[in-house]
Order: C-alpha cells, then sequence, then structure tokens
C-alpha cells in the first residue's frame, strides 16, 4: 500500500522521526483518476427512524458501528504499540480494497498527529503502483554529496545521470504495404518476467520536488490542565465496645 499526506510536514508528523534522522520528501502526482472514501463523513451519520421500524436498529447500529470504526483508525498510537494497534486498520483497508461497491482504490482520513484539517491517504496495492522513471538504455546513476571549494566541505546533494553517448538513426526504408510492421512491437513495454506487476500505475514521482530533511528538532502541540493538591486529616472514628 502507499501511505502518503496532503502537506509534507504532515507526513514527516506521521512517520515521527527522532532528532538526528534524515527524512526523504517527495510529491506524488496522480495519473489517473481514483476513487477514495473520506472516513471523516462516518462522523456526519444520523439515522432517523421509529423504535416500531424493524429496519430501525441494524441502521443505527451501522451508523455507530462507522462513527466507532473513525475514531478507532485516527486513534493516537504509541511507538511501542505500532505493529499491534495497526493490525485493526489494516484489516479494515484489506475489507474497504476487496468487498466494497462501487470499488475503491484508497481511504482519506485525518492525520492524528497534526492539529487541524490535515489528511492522511492511504491507496490501497492495486492502486499503489508508481510509474517508472524511463532512462536510456545503459543509463548509470551516481550520487554527489558535494565538494571542496578550496577552503571547505559544501553540501550538496545532486543525482548524475549519465547516459549512453546518442546512436546516429540510421535511414529506414518504409515497409512493403502488403507486409505487417513487426517494428511497431518494439515500442511496446512488454514485461515477460513470471512475477511482473499488471496493476495500472497511479501515481508518479515528481523528481523535482524531492528534498531530503535533516530532523533538527521536534515541537509539540498541547492542552495543558494544572494539577492541584491539598491535603486533609483523616477522621478517627472510635469503635464501639459491643457490636
Amino acid at each position: 500500500m502507499f501511505y502518503g499526506a496532503d502537506e509534507p510536514e504532515t507526513a514527516l508528523a506521521e512517520v515521527r522521526p527522532p532528532v538526528g534522522a534524515n527524512v526523504v520528501v517527495a510529491h506524488f502526482k496522480l495519473v489517473r483518476r481514483v476513487r477514495l472514501l473520506d472516513l471523516k463523513a462516518f462522523a456526519d451519520i444520523l439515522e432517523r427512524g421509529s423504535i416500531f421500524d424493524p429496519t430501525y436498529a441494524p441502521r443505527k447500529e451501522r451508523a455507530l458501528f462507522l462513527e466507532k470504526l473513525l475514531r478507532r483508525m485516527t486513534m493516537p498510537v504509541m511507538p511501542s504499540d505500532e505493529a499491534l494497534e495497526y493490525l485493526a486498520t489494516q484489516a479494515v483497508a484489506d475489507f474497504l480494497a476487496s468487498r466494497v461497491e462501487p470499488e475503491l482504490d484508497g481511504i482519506l482520513f485525518p492525520s492524528v498527529q497534526v492539529p487541524g484539517e490535515k489528511q492522511n491517504v492511504v491507496l490501497f496495492h492495486k492502486a499503489a503502483r508508481i510509474k517508472a522513471i524511463k532512462y536510456p538504455k545503459g543509463t548509470k546513476l551516481s550520487v554527489d554529496t558535494g565538494m571542496f571549494n578550496g577552503e571547505e566541505w559544501e553540501h550538496e546533494l545532486t543525482v548524475v545521470e549519465e547516459v549512453p553517448p546518442e546512436e546516429p538513426k540510421k535511414q529506414q526504408l518504409p515497409p512493403p504495404f502488403d507486409t505487417f510492421d513487426l517494428g511497431r512491437l518494439q515500442d511496446v513495454d512488454w514485461d515477460t518476467t513470471p512475477d511482473a506487476d499488471v496493476r495500472p500505475a497511479t501515481l508518479e514521482v515528481d523528481l523535482a520536488s524531492l528534498e531530503v530533511r535533516k530532523i533538527t528538532g521536534v515541537h509539540f502541540h498541547t492542552n495543558n490542565e494544572k494539577v492541584d493538591r491539598k491535603r486533609i486529616e483523616r477522621q478517627l472514628h472510635p469503635l464501639p465496645d459491643e457490636f
């Protein structure tokens, strides 16, 4: 599955990196239309009816269940409990991905790490494929982390794409009118490996937006409640001589 957020700051807060960590952040663009379920809508479900209506009780129970589901999926989770607490979220996501009509590609839900209207998105496995980056055949990739300017090291991240020299184009004669142009098949991206990914691409990474953020500190939003303290004298009641 693909986990994302509507803003880089929200994505950083959701992964909760420690101070000193380096986090890669990028913007992903949709390359096709997707259908997402906004879980915030569950909070607005209101069932009206009569207690004498036999269909009212099941509808009311369903509305309460969906409201509780929203609270459960947006409940803050301690880092030590992530593996266990996220099982419920995973199970619900798997159900929505395969058992719901009309077919869904993912869900939207409020962020519990950032106050306000910030949102997270989950794309189910079937809709989580990222479009492959196309390079000329024989391209070599390397990363340059900076350079020494004679006095000090200048830190700068650069991805270098070393492409082979372009071959001179050969002049091709048009095929006879009554023959099948097999050369057109060379332009098709065929993947014949047994484990080929046949899912349609949903996302494309914006390479120009790629950046590495070094975590230098953490800021917390809090609701403070003062703790009062008082001392009272315990009253001793003598027991009677006889019960």
